[in-house]
């Protein structure tokens, strides 16, 4: 029995593991206004008492734009009459915060520091850092508890997954089996 839990778990990891890959097609192939939409209304919602305090207007006319490397997601975001837009990708955007969707997940559920992603180079901030610095000091201030509890519990058994996939396979004996497999 022990052994079938090992397997099922090893299973576990691996199809955490590939999901990017499994997601990214077609991800690219939903017209941008299908999960933009739905992130500016998230992120309005979640920002909303940042935007009322004023806390954001060092985005106003400014451009912040996330990529998603591993699957090729790519956004910007914006304020425009003390309103959080999310635009399309652009080549000249003023800082570009890059990362994969685990990593990006992990800071998201706040079980990683985005210091120690950026230090280990799995995270990269390119363009004007002030803003940059600025984006990430206002994150990590929101009060993550406004959150719907089940988006909450959502984001954190999913980095727990990802955690438990991430340190499995960073396991010698882990990766001589997937080797054998």
């Amino acid at each position: 029995m022990s052994a079938l839990i090992t397997m099922l778990k090893s299973l576990l990891h691996r199809a955490v593991l590939q999901a990017p890959k499994i997601v990214r097609l077609p991800i690219q192939k939903l017209p941008f206004d299908w999960y933009s939409r739905p992130l500016q209304l998230a992120l309005q919602q979640l920002l909303k008492e940042q935007l009322a305090e004023g806390e954001l207007d060092f985005l106003e006319q400014r451009t912040l734009q996330v990529e998603v490397s591993d699957l090729s997601l790519a956004f910007i975001i914006t304020l425009d009459d003390d309103q959080l837009q999310v635009l399309p990708p652009s080549t000249d955007a003023d800082v570009v915060f890059a990362g994969d969707s685990a990593d990006l997940l992990l800071v998201a559920a706040r079980r990683t520091d985005p210091d120690t992603l950026f230090f280990r180079r799995r995270l990269s901030i390119a363009g004007d850092t002030e803003l940059g610095l600025a984006a990430k000091n206002m994150l990590d201030a929101v009060d993550w508890e406004q959150l719907p509890k089940l988006l909450i519990t959502m984001l954190d058994k999913t980095a727990a997954l990802v955690e438990q996939a991430q340190q499995a396979d960073s396991n010698p004996v882990n990766q001589a089996h997937s080797a054998q497999v």
